[in-house]
């Protein structure tokens, strides 16, 4: 071949389809980002940091009860459950505040 015909050969093949960078954008790196600050959020909530630190005994369970009291927004119900835990002569029991915890988050 010459390169005159290859010349020829070039004009008639398509040019290939230009990159979709938006494309790409909105099916890996939203999602993506979207399970990031999904599970960001679940291990950085109050409650959860609150629940992780009274499991590996950071923190004792009346100032677990105290920093659940300062969470504020509570069921009115729950309120008195944790003051009567808060302010009983005993420290509260360790179980029962993870279950005061997970009943909250539910």
């Amino acid at each position: 071949m010459k390169p005159a015909d290859l010349a020829g050969i070039h004009d008639i093949l398509p040019l290939p389809p230009e990159p979709r960078w938006g494309l790409l954008l909105a099916v890996v790196a939203l999602p993506t980002l979207g399970l990031l600050l999904w599970f960001g959020w679940r291990r950085l909530h109050p409650l959860t940091r609150l629940e992780r630190a009274l499991r590996q005994g950071r923190i004792g369970t009346r100032e677990a009860a105290h920093r659940l009291a300062r969470l504020g927004g509570l069921p009115p119900d729950l309120a008195g459950e944790i003051d009567h835990l808060r302010f009983n002569r005993r420290p509260p029991d360790r179980h029962t505040l993870l279950a005061l915890i997970t009943r909250l988050r539910d």
